[in-house]
């Protein structure tokens, strides 16, 4: 049963990994690496999700490469820190005859890059962008 408070939301909303296997214990680094056959598998999984769940738009957290996603950049913002930047797009995307946008962003645990304030407002304003186009 859901809570009547997020009873909207479960038509709305979907959370889902990239890699469907667990390669760690006790949410502890194992050390273990991800395989190809992974790679492979969990992305013509992740795919088929897509197609079946039908989502306006998906965040991405982290860089993966989109085998079996058709992609046109839309806008990539960057931020700088140090030496490093920060990059994330927002994108058409085309899986078979199914289009939806992506927002290619970090993942919350990368590194403490949710600290760098231009970062938080890159990502508002890719997802403000979004939201207007899928008006």
């Amino acid at each position: 049963m859901c809570n009547p408070k997020y009873e909207e939301l479960k038509n709305r909303f979907a959370f889902t990994n990239y890699y469907k296997c667990v390669f760690s214990e006790n949410n502890k680094n194992s050390g273990k690496k991800v395989s190809r056959a992974m790679h492979e598998n969990c992305c013509r999984i992740l795919c088929e999700e897509i197609k079946v769940l039908k989502p306006n738009l998906v965040v991405f957290q982290g860089k993966y490469t989109w085998k079996g996603i058709e992609y046109k950049e839309i806008k990539e913002i960057c931020a700088e820190q140090g030496e490093k930047r920060y990059c994330q797009g927002l994108y058409e995307c085309r899986i078979g005859d199914f289009s939806f946008h992506a927002l290619e962003t970090y993942h919350p645990t990368s590194h403490g890059i949710w600290t760098n304030e231009a970062v938080q407002k890159n990502f508002k304003i890719l997802l403000n962008e979004a939201k207007d186009r899928l008006k």
